[in-house]
């Protein structure tokens, strides 16, 4: 008797805003090693920090696969929780920042995630602990065998 191959059609069912907790603690020099905190495929709507890291601590989201920087954020008053949402600007072929002005009032774009997420923090403070939480909405995601 011959085998035989059958083909199934799978198809992706969006999962809306998703929320990625991250839970960060740094060491004694204030800092926290790139560890991988989640995987998303979509727009990255807002991001919520509880304020428990030293003052002007430097984190930095990235992707994993290939290192680039996503966004950075560096925090302001220890203890006060803030909601953000992060976008990057406009670039010209040359790679130039393009300044807004009458002529380009929107120079600000979404963020989009394609994959896993990485967390670095430096200047956290000594053994500190504070809480990102990632908000990306993947309502909109296509076949995600065609965008891993």
């Amino acid at each position: 008797m011959a085998g035989s191959a059958v083909a199934t059609k799978i198809e992706h069912r969006p999962r809306g805003v998703v929320r990625t907790n991250i839970n960060i603690t740094t060491d004694a020099s204030g800092n926290a090693s790139a560890t991988v905190v989640g995987t998303g495929f979509g727009r990255v709507v807002g991001v919520f920090y509880n304020g428990g890291l030293d003052a002007s601590a430097v984190v930095t989201f990235s992707d994993y696969k290939t290192g680039a920087t996503l966004f950075t954020y560096t925090t302001g008053t220890e203890g006060t929780p803030t909601t953000f949402r992060p976008t990057t600007n406009v670039v010209d072929v040359a790679g130039a920042t393009i300044s807004a002005a009458t002529s380009a009032p929107n120079v600000n774009r979404d963020i989009f995630l394609a994959g896993k997420v990485s967390v670095t923090v430096a200047s956290g403070g000594n053994a500190e602990t504070g809480t990102f939480a990632l908000l990306v909405d993947e309502g909109r995601v296509g076949d995600l065998a065609l965008t891993v």
